[in-house]
């Protein structure tokens, strides 16, 4: 059984479809009215729930902090847990000074999911009907499961992340390409911006040029219907997230605006009205001579990660 599990699950590389063969052939051996796969993210920190049924009806995707429930525990545990009935789980929560999330189960079991020596998510199933439903035997079983399931995510997720980046640089020689055809100075930059929106998701987009005389940032283009309102014409290298890396030269990735302290935003307003909660900002250079800044602006909060960061390093060199 567990051979026929591996080969369902190594049949594809859609995250989507993988997930979705695990459930059903783990409803083969155990019951899954009540189960999930939930994925770790070491950069933020958060593990995602990517698969979820309760009570037999697919929950949709859920976000939470590492320090968060049962699942947050074997994440930073790296071991398993068996619990048999409520008032175990109960305990053990108090104990942990772990918050319960969704309703106390009467029958608890969750491994996880570990590549390379890195965990990488975890899975587990529950039950609200009967008490003692899992021991020793079960455990094992979920376990050697999971181990399979852990390579078919991890290959999965390679395998998107190549189509990505390949996808990224498609686009990209696309920019290039629009770039390549403007006329003048502020037209190649809002064709910058504007070819930047399929790649990186923002809402309003500024680039700034540098005179090294003056020390100061002066805006070149900007784009989006709340550029107005969240970019200035001038920065000295002392005001804003653009005399910020003005002055130290080094990209700044913000997910929530309201509550970075490092720097604040020359146009303090933007936050407060909405139109900034999440920033993305990388300094661009003319062979080792700073030259300017390229920025992204969202409404939204941690609408930027790494990729986008990297991706927009990549832009600005």
């Amino acid at each position: 059984l567990i051979l026929t599990i591996s080969q369902a699950v190594a049949s594809s590389l859609d995250f989507e479809q993988v997930l979705q063969t695990v459930h059903q052939q783990v409803s083969r051996i155990f019951d899954t009215a009540n189960f999930y796969i939930a994925t770790y993210e070491p950069r933020t920190d958060e593990w995602i729930m990517v698969f979820q049924v309760e009570h037999g009806v697919r929950q949709p995707p859920a976000r939470r902090k590492v320090s968060a429930g049962l699942t947050g525990y074997i994440i930073r545990h790296r071991r398993p847990l068996v619990m048999h009935n409520s008032g175990e789980i109960t305990a053990f929560l108090e104990q942990q000074g772990i918050a319960l999330i969704g309703e106390l189960a009467l029958s608890w079991m969750g491994v996880p999911l570990v590549a390379d020596d890195q965990v990488v998510g975890v899975m587990a199933v529950q039950s609200y009907e009967r008490e003692n439903l899992y021991a020793e035997a079960e455990l094992a079983l979920f376990s050697t499961i999971a181990t399979q399931v852990t390579l078919t995510i991890r290959n999965a997720r390679l395998y998107h992340e190549a189509q990505r980046r390949a996808e990224e640089l498609a686009l990209l020689r696309e920019v290039n390409d629009t770039l390549g055809q403007a006329l003048g100075l502020r037209e190649t930059m809002e064709g910058l911006i504007q070819g930047l929106r399929r790649l990186i998701p923002h809402d309003a987009g500024q680039v700034c040029l540098y005179d090294p005389e003056r020390k100061l940032l002066t805006s070149a283009a900007t784009l989006g219907e709340s550029a107005a309102s969240t970019a200035a014409e001038e920065y000295t290298l002392e005001e804003g997230y653009t005399g910020w890396i003005g002055r130290n030269r080094r990209p700044l990735l913000i997910e929530e605006c309201a509550t970075f302290s490092e720097a604040r935003p020359k146009k303090e307003d933007a936050i407060q009205s909405g139109l900034l909660s999440s920033y993305l900002g990388v300094p661009m250079f003319f062979g080792e001579q700073f030259v300017g800044t390229l920025e992204l602006a969202s409404s939204r909060p941690a609408t930027f990660d790494q990729s986008h960061l990297r991706l927009l390093t990549l832009v600005g060199a």
